[in-house]
């Protein structure tokens, strides 16, 4: 569960860092921050059942993962 806080922490980190310099717009920050927001809900869901299976430990629940999709935001090419 520590590790997750701290992932989540991370992640956050990366956003911020990407809005200051110009690699994310607000809109897109706002759209990751989302994600983060649902991934944060499932990671609580899945801990107050007391299950925690790999597709609830890592957020991705078949999808793209935070990370990723973070990744793929700041190297996109848009306008600056």
């Amino acid at each position: 569960m520590q590790a997750d806080v701290q992932r989540n922490i991370n992640q956050q980190q990366r956003i911020e860092q990407g809005v200051k310099s110009g690699a994310l717009t607000t809109r897109e920050a706002g759209r990751l921050e989302r994600g983060q927001a649902r991934v944060d809900s499932a990671e609580a869901r899945a801990g107050a059942d007391g299950h925690v299976g790999r597709a609830s430990s890592d957020g991705t629940e078949g999808g793209e993962s935070p990370s990723r999709q973070i990744y793929r935001e700041k190297h996109d090419a848009q306008q600056k």
